[in-house]
């Protein structure tokens, strides 16, 4: 059986705007490409902004978001993620726990 290649998403991308025979697509084969180039398996990209930072996540009723960008329209300087961390902060301070979301 052949080992799977892992696609890169602007590989598949490509793949669907201009079908797998595209010459967009073609590449010089894994062993002519530069070290820089290699790809390295399980490397995670991380933006420098959220280097030691983790995801909490929740899934709402539409209406939830709408009332978030209900507030943003009133403070317009404000973003979702400031919005959040206030909330948040708002919960820890009911339940008597540090603050820790502090609002940038």
């Amino acid at each position: 059986m052949a080992k799977k290649t892992r696609t890169s998403l602007s590989a598949a991308l490509n793949i669907a705007a201009h079908g797998p025979g595209s010459a967009k697509l073609r590449q010089a084969p894994a062993a002519q490409r530069s070290q820089a180039e290699q790809p390295t398996m399980g490397a995670k990209s991380t933006r420098v902004d959220r280097i030691g930072r983790v995801n909490v996540t929740g899934y709402f009723d539409p209406s939830v978001k709408a009332s978030f960008r209900l507030i943003q329209a009133q403070h317009p300087d404000r973003s979702l993620q400031d919005l959040l961390a206030e909330a948040l902060d708002d919960l820890f301070a009911k339940y008597n726990v540090p603050q820790a979301a502090k609002v940038r």
